[in-house]
């Protein structure tokens, strides 16, 4: 397994994770395409590849830059998919 940071909004496997999951629109290529337009934000992507180069996981992400400084945010409405392929739950279990 191999980690790499992504734009994707240019990258095919940032889509092709987020089509195997049929996850929401918030994580597709198509709304990262709007938040840079709309609102000049940095959007990147970290995603976990296989021994193949094929995704298993991934986190969407956006490169702040203001009076606070330098940080990465995530991406709202955004989730995280475990390296085993299922996304992270979004309130913790007890």
């Amino acid at each position: 397994m191999s980690v790499a940071c992504i734009d994707p909004q240019s990258e095919p496997l940032w889509q092709r994770l987020v089509d195997q999951h049929q996850d929401s629109v918030f994580h597709s290529s198509g709304w990262m395409r709007v938040l840079t337009e709309t609102y000049g934000l940095e959007v990147g992507v970290r995603l976990v590849l296989d021994g193949a180069g094929d995704p298993r996981a991934g986190l969407s992400f956006c490169r702040i830059a203001d009076m606070m400084g330098e940080r990465l945010v995530t991406l709202p409405s955004s989730r995280i998919w475990s390296p085993d392929g299922e996304l992270a739950p979004t309130h913790p279990q007890d």
